[in-house]
């Protein structure tokens, strides 16, 4: 571990809790909910399978407790599949990271 970097043990409480986004799988339009535990900036971005970053989002001053962010990715043209998406959190007591996968679906409908 680097300088500044903690390894948060079972018994402590984690300054970030990243869910699942909802729908999932989606058609697009999705919703990544998060809670912090501490004031803090949010950069959320979003990765293809190859690690290239297809998308990103930055929400600065959030304060503690529930938060959520929207998105729509229609406009983007990307191909169905798995996409990771990492939340990195930058608060007085450092920076965490916690990664999770999307899935995208194509409307077939007509």
């Amino acid at each position: 571990m680097g300088l500044g970097a903690h390894r948060y043990t079972d018994r402590e409480v984690t300054p970030l809790v990243l869910s699942q986004n909802v729908p999932n799988p989606h058609e697009g339009e999705t919703v990544i909910p998060f809670t912090l535990l501490y004031a803090a900036d949010v950069r959320l971005e979003i990765f293809d399978l190859l690690g290239r970053k297809m998308a990103a989002v930055v929400r600065k001053g959030l304060s503690s407790g529930e938060h959520h962010i929207q998105l729509n990715l229609r406009g983007l043209c990307l191909p169905e599949g798995d996409y990771p998406y990492q939340l990195q959190v930058t608060s007085a007591y450092g920076v965490q990271s916690l990664t999770r996968v999307m899935t995208l679906t194509l409307d077939t409908a007509e």
